[in-house]
């Protein structure tokens, strides 16, 4: 598979890594920014002229985390919600902290319990995106980048 340089895109989404982080320790959070910070840095150096968004995916859902593929008991599934909204949060407030376009599927897709909707995540694994998930992470990743101007 060719490198991402290679490819010279216009515009690069660089995603959370919300859902498959680092260790959560002391640190983890600095580190994830850092991390950020490495991946813009690096296409800002080798791709000069592409434009970057931060991505935050899709919100976990507490009750239902993990449910046909890893069905944890409750008290797992809230320490890896925990975990990933941390991450989610981390990514948006890495974005804002480095004047970064964001596309935030994650506030999007919150309910009023501050939990994933159940209708943008898969209802046999209750970890990846639903077809209504996927599209709505398309749609915020569209809408940023037109809002953003990065057309321009």
């Amino acid at each position: 598979m060719p490198t991402l340089v290679s490819q010279h895109p216009d515009i690069v989404v660089i995603e959370s890594f919300a859902y498959n982080p680092y260790p959560f320790a002391e640190g983890a959070l600095t580190t994830h920014w850092l991390r950020l910070a490495s991946i813009v840095d690096t296409i800002k150096e080798k791709l000069p002229d592409a434009k970057i968004v931060i991505a935050a995916t899709i919100a976990p859902n507490e009750q239902v985390f993990g449910d046909g593929a890893l069905n944890w008991d409750q008290i797992g599934k809230a320490q890896k919600v925990r975990t990933i909204k941390n991450y989610l949060d981390n990514a948006v407030g890495f974005a804002k902290g480095e004047h970064l376009p964001l596309a935030d599927a994650y506030h999007a897709s919150l309910d009023s319990a501050d939990n994933g909707k159940l209708a943008y995540i898969n209802p046999g694994d209750h970890i990846h995106y639903s077809d209504a998930g996927r599209a709505l992470f398309a749609n915020v990743v569209a809408n940023a980048i037109a809002s953003n101007r990065l057309l321009e």
